[in-house]
């Protein structure tokens, strides 16, 4: 493809895509007229302004919902297992991701070979914390297999609340059990969740300063710099080095260098394994309690 052809084609992407019409006109010639940037460039350029633009809007790219869980009723353990698998699948896609932009990063740079380290080893925790939510469904598919198992012969023995002695009977007592079950359930899986939505939140961001990284590796500062993105790689690339800066602390939403951003992630994981630890033994703890009521009527 000839230059004309080059500069005739993102003379066009940029009337068709008016938002970024000012930054890429000025950008495919320079004070002689010559094309100063290749095809590939030129579309790697269209996409780090993008990113850029996300970034620079202060919000995040991806963000996790947590919606408020409800207790157990009916013991509807459906909804946990779709939320926890949900999480599973979006912490696992995430992991991808990152290891796909951490892949484009050279390992030759050997000035942001210790920040790489710790953004590889940020993507390992996900695939961790995917691992324990997997675990945690588990558990709730337990739990929802043993009380469908159990409930007609539980259904037999509710008292009646005008019983003299309503409250003592055995389907009181399972009432009490899978109360305690509910909540200590609600409890664990909102530890989880929210946990692993900062996780995802926060690799978001690092993922997309990656990609902002990557695709301007090869374009001349001064584009960069006319493009308006120059200062928030260069903030990127002092963060993987080791340092904060303002631009840092706003680009990626945290205030520490990426060592502590890592132990972030590290944290998380271990709150994250006594959450699915909790939520087992208190699975175990509800069907002997309930066996024990099966076992004397």
């Amino acid at each position: 493809m000839n230059e004309k052809n080059v500069r005739g084609k993102a003379i066009r992407l940029a009337h068709e895509n008016p938002a970024l019409r000012e930054k890429i006109l000025p950008l495919v010639k320079n004070a002689t007229g010559k094309r100063v940037l290749t095809g590939a460039q030129r579309r790697d350029l269209v996409e780090a302004i993008q990113i850029s633009r996300s970034l620079q809007a202060g919000d995040p790219l991806e963000v996790v919902k947590i919606d408020k869980l409800p207790g157990m009723s009916k013991m509807q353990f459906e909804k946990y297992i779709d939320k926890l698998h949900g999480m599973q699948v979006a912490l696992k896609k995430k992991k991808k991701d990152a290891e796909a932009v951490l892949k484009s990063i050279k390992a030759s740079d050997a000035e942001y070979k210790k920040g790489k380290k710790f953004l590889e080893d940020a993507a390992r925790e996900l695939g961790v914390k995917a691992k324990l939510c997997g675990d945690s469904e588990d558990t709730c598919i337990e739990i929802s297999s043993f009380y469908k198992r159990q409930r007609p012969g539980i259904a037999q023995m509710l008292a009646d609340p005008t019983d003299a002695d309503w409250g003592e009977k055995a389907g009181d007592l399972y009432g009490r059990i899978a109360s305690e079950l509910g909540a200590e359930v609600s409890a664990a899986i909102q530890v989880i969740y929210e946990a692993c939505a900062e996780d995802l939140t926060s690799i978001s961001h690092t993922v997309s300063m990656g990609k902002l990284f990557a695709k301007t590796s090869s374009i001349h500062p001064t584009i960069l710099k006319n493009a308006g993105i120059l200062d928030g790689i260069g903030a990127f690339k002092d963060w993987l080095k080791g340092g904060v800066s303002g631009l840092t602390k706003r680009f990626l939403q945290f205030g520490g260098n990426v060592k502590q951003w890592y132990q972030g992630f590290m944290n998380r994981t271990k709150v994250v394994k006594k959450a699915t630890t909790d939520l087992a033994k208190a699975a175990q703890k509800a069907e002997k309690g309930v066996d024990k009521i099966l076992a004397h009527n």
